[in-house]
């Protein structure tokens, strides 16, 4: 991964689940000296509030800085999912909480499963910053996500966000 980085590059992408949060730690100690010239990203499996406050604490802390350039929701699956999310203490409270609070420069989610579940994602919210679906060059008709696209009218839609 340092190797990766003196080579240039920049993004660096992880999730609190991946390899049980090791994951998150190994990042922490091999980029916490360069933080400032990366962009780094976590997600998280939680729906709730405060299991999702609680999670981004831990990857706070396992990655070695104060904030992450991008959190995101990570795979969002069933409508349930979306209802939880939005629900009275979902997860989209601890979010926007954590972007005000200066814990994230931007939040979106992920979803590999349902472009229907992505579209119901977008209805409910309008101030996503990134969206991570599949869309795959051998497979076009993967999961129907090209065929309805990523807006409820079936167009691709885009939100710059800055950056």
């Amino acid at each position: 991964m340092r190797h990766a980085y003196d080579l240039g590059l920049n993004y660096f992408d992880c999730a609190h689940s991946y390899w049980d949060g090791h994951s998150e730690e190994v990042y922490g100690d091999v980029l916490s000296d360069v933080r400032k010239n990366v962009f780094l990203t976590t997600k998280c499996i939680k729906r709730t509030r405060k299991e999702a406050e609680d999670e981004l604490h831990i990857s706070l802390r396992a990655l070695k800085t104060d904030h992450v350039d991008l959190w995101q929701m990570h795979a969002i699956q069933k409508q349930a999912d979306v209802d939880r999310i939005f629900g009275l203490g979902g997860a989209i409270e601890a979010f926007e909480a954590a972007r005000k609070a200066g814990k994230c420069r931007f939040f979106g989610f992920t979803g590999h499963h349902d472009p229907k579940v992505h579209l119901a994602m977008l209805r409910a919210y309008d101030k996503w910053d990134s969206i991570l679906m599949p869309l795959h060059a051998a497979r076009p008709g993967l999961f129907e996500f090209r065929k309805r696209g990523a807006s409820p009218g079936g167009g691709a839609r885009h939100r710059d966000s800055g950056h």
